[in-house]
């Protein structure tokens, strides 16, 4: 699990892109707090902006472009786990589409086995129907009858 994270080529299951999209969520929301502080706390005590502005908003900005680069991966990756091309990360900037893809994206069951993407990530492997067998049954039909 949380193998070339900031790659778009492969396969994650569900779990793994849950999880890649909290701790995101989680580095972002602490990162854009801690640089809100920053800058408050910068413009409060200067009186404008000063060397902890610039460097919040360059920590704020860095945050922003790793969980962007990190959460577009995950995703195309989850999209790539349903046989589907990383191309369909573009439907989630439609409005009401989005919601339906991400749904689709939490619930839906990756492809088993080995698709177009990559092994798959849980080591699944497909069911493989046996071929039938052939049987031979000899039916003995002496039936003597009874005196």
């Amino acid at each position: 699990m949380f193998k070339n994270v900031f790659s778009f080529s492969g396969r994650i299951c569900r779990l793994e892109y849950i999880l890649t999209g909290l701790i995101a969520g989680i580095l972002s929301f602490l990162i854009m707090w801690f640089a809100i502080i920053g800058i408050a706390t910068d413009i409060s005590v200067a009186g404008g902006l000063g060397a902890g502005t610039i460097i919040g908003l360059i920590l704020s900005i860095a945050a922003f472009i790793v969980t962007m680069w990190l959460t577009l991966a995950s995703t195309i990756k989850r999209f790539h786990d349903t046989d589907k091309s990383g191309w369909m990360i573009l439907t989630l900037i439609i409005p009401l589409v989005d919601c339906v893809f991400y749904l689709y994206l939490l619930f839906a069951d990756g492809t088993v086995g080995l698709n177009r993407f990559g092994q798959n990530p849980k080591g699944r492997v497909p069911y493989m129907m046996q071929q039938p067998m052939n049987i031979s049954v000899t039916v003995n039909n002496n039936q003597t009858e009874p005196k």
